[in-house]
């Protein structure tokens, strides 16, 4: 996966790229590349993080697996306040039933980047940083999911750790049964 982000009239764009290997590992090895950190003023940095104080990205390879929904953070600085935009650019080897959904965790909206129209467009405020301050991180993330190519495989949800910024609190949870938000910290 190759998604951009760039200024409303796609002068400056910064992409990722998102790949899996089934040589690949969660976190930095040989086949990842940290992020370079742009200078030019009216560019958006952006990238991707497992975790929301992960390394940033430019390029992260995961491991392969089968069924599975992976969520990747990802993070997004920027110098102007303006209209910006993510999409879509170039998208190779899902299977049938992949789905890949780009989740803007402050407007709650989920745009799905395999459909007809993979780009998002939204405004963004001034929050000059590098690296994985809170204004940076925990906007966007990108859900993926895998399908099974052995009929029967258990589904597998990976989530970057436990955080808080602000005062929203990410807790990853596996249970079966029903959940009780009431019971969560006892």
């Amino acid at each position: 996966i190759k998604l951009g982000a760039s200024d409303i009239a796609d002068v400056y764009v910064d992409e990722i790229i998102i790949a899996f290997d089934p040589t690949a590992s969660f976190g930095i090895d040989a086949n990842d590349a940290s992020k370079m950190w742009n200078s030019e003023p009216a560019m958006p940095n952006f990238y991707s993080a497992l975790g929301p104080i992960a390394t940033p990205y430019q390029i992260n390879v995961l491991p392969m697996l089968d069924d599975t929904t992976i969520y990747i953070t990802l993070g997004l600085s920027v110098v102007i306040s303006g209209n910006y935009h993510i999409r879509m650019i170039e998208e190779l080897g899902f299977p049938a039933g992949s789905e890949v959904t780009l989740i803007d965790s402050t407007l709650h909206i989920h745009t799905d980047m395999l459909g007809a129209s993979p780009d998002y467009t939204f405004y963004m405020a001034n929050n000059n940083c590098s690296g994985t301050q809170p204004q940076c991180i925990g906007r966007f993330y990108l859900k993926i999911y895998y399908p099974s190519s052995t009929p029967g495989v258990k589904t597998k949800t990976i989530q970057s750790a436990p955080y808080c910024i602000g005062q929203n609190i990410s807790i990853n949870y596996t249970a079966t049964g029903t959940f009780d938000p009431a019971n969560v910290f006892t």
